[in-house]
């Protein structure tokens, strides 16, 4: 056994110091008259490793700038109205990326505004821990009052 141990080190560090070796050798700078540089033979034919070095220029980079998107006005306590709030907007929220933030918006659509903050929840995708992480930072807009309502008062 103790044989065997000593036999797999010895492999180990034979790889190792080949590993090391390989790495760390450096091939010689080539002499740029030998493969055809100033006071090369000029009748030697070219080869196929032979290519001129040319320098191109180069330009600076420069950030990436987002686009601007129009976004909807915000209420003042700074929270995200669910029922108005486009998927760009969904997406600032924790948790939320761009898939679950276009499953919102398309369940919206499908289903109508929401009623409750709790209605969130029947968004594949956003579970109990994920909405107690959003609640704080979502708002219901003020019940509107139905035509019916409206001509009673």
């Amino acid at each position: 056994m103790i044989a065997s141990l000593l036999i797999k080190l010895g492999m180990l560090t034979a790889t190792i110091v080949v590993v090391v070796w390989v790495g760390w050798t450096v091939p010689a700078a080539s002499n740029r008259s030998e493969v055809g540089g100033p006071g090369a033979n000029s009748n030697r034919p070219a080869e196929p490793n032979d290519h001129p070095v040319v320098a191109l220029p180069v330009q600076p980079l420069t950030p990436v700038q987002a686009p601007a998107q129009q976004q909807t006005p915000k209420p003042a306590s700074g929270r995200l109205d669910v029922n108005r709030a486009t998927a760009a907007e969904f997406e600032t929220l924790p948790g939320i990326g761009p898939v679950l933030a276009r499953r919102i918006v398309e369940y919206r659509r499908a289903n109508g505004p929401f009623h409750t903050l709790e209605q969130l929840k029947q968004v594949k995708g956003i579970g109990a821990k994920k909405f107690e992480k959003v609640r704080p930072l979502l708002t219901m807009p003020a019940a509107q009052p139905s035509k019916h309502e409206q001509g009673a008062a």
